[in-house]
């Protein structure tokens, strides 16, 4: 991290030497996109039991952008971990960079889901109000 961050003094020994770095960050990368391909897949199994779960028009729809976001955060890992591979082994490091590609996605989609959900959310409410009164 100090070589990120412009830091000038070095050890005498190096913890980590540079053609330790791509395994580093390959297995580090692996592990993320496991983690978050895990949450997909949960997502993915919960949005295919939406009937049997009686999830409304808004939990389905909450639990489908979530399997989504998490799916694409999966494939940022992967990304990085082929990045890492590719990459000088001086140099691999810096496809830990990638990672914030998840954040880009994120922020980007949150208006459009955001509005979706507000809708299906309104529809929801409004029919079981509807539902109360009769």
């Amino acid at each position: 991290m100090g070589r990120l961050f412009g830091a000038t003094t070095v050890p005498e020994r190096m913890m980590i030497e540079d053609r330790q770095v791509p395994a580093l960050m390959i297995i580090f990368s692996l592990g993320y996109t496991a983690v978050f391909t895990v949450f997909a897949l949960l997502y993915r199994y919960a949005y295919s039991k939406r009937c049997e779960l009686d999830l409304n028009e808004y939990e389905s729809l909450r639990t489908r952008h979530d399997m989504i976001q998490y799916a694409v955060t999966a494939g940022v890992g992967l990304l990085t971990a082929i990045t890492a591979a590719l990459l000088p082994a001086n140099r691999s490091y810096f496809s830990i960079w990638l990672l914030f590609l998840s954040i880009v996605y994120a922020l980007a989609a949150r208006p459009s889901r955001r509005r979706k959900e507000k809708l299906a959310l309104e529809r929801v409410e409004t029919a079981a109000k509807s539902a109360a009164t009769i």
